[in-house]
């Protein structure tokens, strides 16, 4: 009876974390680039995009001191000597239950130097690299990830984005121990960390595999009570937290503002970057006209709670919850399909050409990244290190409404508003609108959008 109980509170608990997520998820605008029409929008993917959940599709790089590569090949590829010299390096120097032959990585490493003898060579000092890849090797040209991802090749590739669901992975977390006067009100706090997965990243640093997150601050893990705290945007390793909350007009420098009559934040996502921005616009950085992030203030829209029934103005994603890695247990107490959540092993190929490679500065910035667990921000929250003067509006408007809302009264707007799939917009007999003439933040010329 004991066993019942446990297992039905695991349950509820997941179900009420789930709730939580889909009350709170952020609505992603994918921007463009006005300054580079070759950069287009790609989806946040399943971790199948990478053939993840396997440990057949992990791949192998050996190499020597003289790094000459002695294979560098799919796991499923290799011979049966190189499978049980892998599995043996592995268990004896890193953990004993690693199998890659049970699908259990989860303590993979990236890397690995070991002295022993692989299969066909000699006892000695090697060095092993363990990554996921995605087909391509580029952004445009032969063998680009482009032609992969929208299915140009012939005949489309299985790794397609339109062969997967767009979606986000969910940590959830309570804010402990923040110090700083100006932080202290956070503690107590949760934090609904959501993930998402772009097979590749063609900004300026280029590199496959891009890990980007988004921090929801709400006041409770009840569902029921849980109400807005604060917002972290992130790009770039810097972000931008707010914990005032604003109106349909907002300054956006103070305060965040959800998508009306909701409680999802509104994240502009930079093309090409992928990086979670406030609003849309210029944000310049450490090097002001190369780094700077430029966006349109309009996109496609991305949801949990909008109909899919115009996919090219609007699509809908789904919540993955991720569990705890427990590096106590066997495979970090992880099923052996989750094994990607717990393992080391890099994003993408190694690294790839960039056009920021002429700048030694950003040499290391081209290179795949690890999983969410191996961020050093897993299970933490920090608060941002971008400069608020440095976002480019004084006043901001949201202008997706993917939830049913009424006007009343007096409605001031400074740009377009879009009514999505699925929404309801009502408004009041006697509503006043009032509009800014020859403004508008938002540039929307389709009209098939409103």
């Amino acid at each position: 009876m004991l066993l019942i109980y446990f297992l039905s509170s695991i349950a509820w608990g997941n179900t009420q974390d789930q709730q939580l997520a889909e009350k709170f998820s952020p609505i992603l605008i994918l921007v463009e680039d006005p300054t580079d029409s070759n950069k287009k929008v790609i989806f946040p993917e399943l971790v199948e995009i990478m053939k993840a959940k396997s440990a057949s599709n992990l791949k192998f790089r050996i190499y020597n001191a003289l790094e000459q590569t002695l294979i560098d090949e799919f796991y499923s590829n290799l011979t049966s000597s190189w499978q049980a010299h892998l599995n043996s390096i592995y268990q004896n120097s890193i953990h004993n239950s690693i199998n890659l032959a049970q699908n259990k990585f989860a303590f993979l490493p990236a890397a690995l130097k070991y002295t022993g003898k692989p299969p066909g060579f000699a006892n000695g000092i090697y060095f092993v690299l363990a990554y996921f890849d995605y087909p391509g090797n580029r952004e445009k040209g032969n063998n680009s990830w482009y032609d992969y991802y929208f299915g140009r090749t012939n005949p489309p590739h299985s790794q397609a984005g339109a062969n997967f669901k767009n979606t986000a992975y969910v940590h959830i977390f309570q804010i402990e121990n923040a110090q700083e006067p100006s932080i202290r009100t956070y503690n107590g706090k949760y934090v609904i960390r959501y993930y998402y997965y772009y097979p590749f990243n063609d900004w300026k640093n280029n590199h496959e595999g891009d890990w980007q997150s988004i921090d929801v601050i709400v006041t409770s893990r009840d569902t029921a009570t849980a109400e807005l705290f604060g917002v972290g945007y992130w790009f770039h390793s810097e972000g931008i937290t707010y914990s005032q909350k604003g109106g349909r007009k907002f300054v956006p420098r103070t305060h965040f503002a959800p998508a009306e009559g909701g409680t999802h934040p509104v994240v502009y996502v930079g093309a090409g970057s992928h990086g979670g921005f406030p609003t849309g616009g210029n944000y310049p950085r450490k090097i002001p006209y190369v780094l700077t992030e430029r966006m349109t203030t309009y996109g496609l829209v991305l949801s949990t709670s909008v109909a899919n029934t115009k996919p090219k103005v609007a699509k809908s994603y789904d919540l993955i919850l991720l569990p705890e890695p427990d590096t106590t247990q066997a495979n970090m107490g992880l099923a052996p399909e989750m094994s990607w959540l717990g393992t080391g092993a890099l994003w993408g190929t190694p690294n790839v050409e960039s056009p920021l490679d002429i700048i030694p500065y950003f040499d290391n910035y081209s290179l795949s990244p690890q999983g969410p667990f191996h961020k050093d921000n897993w299970g933490k929250w920090k608060n941002g290190n971008y400069k608020h003067t440095d976002i480019p509006y004084t006043e901001f408007q949201q202008f997706p409404i993917v939830q049913n809302v009424t006007w009343r009264d007096t409605i001031d707007l400074i740009g377009d508003i879009v009514v999505y799939p699925g929404a309801t917009l009502t408004i009041d007999a006697g509503t006043t609108i009032k509009a800014s003439p020859k403004r508008d933040i938002h540039g929307l010329k389709d009209a098939s959008r409103v």
